[in-house]
């Protein structure tokens, strides 16, 4: 019973250790190149949509393969947001969610193509340095 034990066990290590090992998929280079592309991409939008907004940072950027034409890239970042008024304070502005990018079908052996297809925001958080007063009526300040 203990020699079917063991050889049970050793076959699981073999097995794990080859799927462990086994090439990957979409290689590390294409990930990191989709990564900085995305990085990119979020940036200028950013700076379009709020000309305002300054020190934008990455704290989470990571990509997991789907399948052989698809990759997920999950992402949280922030910004500060100062409004185009004098009166308003700068607000961090931090978001999480993600993006999938599919393989191109017009790609050629040299180079690789990705479209970017989805973008989803799961999380959107707004930090007031400056606390706001909230009334019931319009004519309180």
């Amino acid at each position: 019973m203990a020699f079917v034990n063991s050889v049970i066990f050793i076959l699981a290590l073999l097995i794990s250790w080859n799927y462990i090992n086994s090439p990957s998929v979409v290689n590390e280079e294409t990930h990191m190149s989709i990564r900085a592309d995305l990085q990119s991409i979020i940036k200028q939008v950013i700076q379009e949509q709020s000309p305002s907004a300054s020190s934008i940072q990455f704290h989470k950027f990571w990509t997991e393969t789907v399948n052989k034409e698809s990759v997920k890239a999950h992402f949280r970042y922030s910004y500060i947001d100062a409004l185009d008024n004098d009166e308003s304070t700068p607000n961090e502005v931090t978001l999480d969610g993600y993006a999938i990018v599919n393989r191109a079908q017009d790609a050629d052996e040299d180079f690789e193509y990705w479209n970017f297809e989805e973008f989803y925001i799961l999380n959107n958080q707004v930090e007031y340095t400056k606390p706001l007063r909230v009334s019931p009526t319009a004519n309180d300040n």
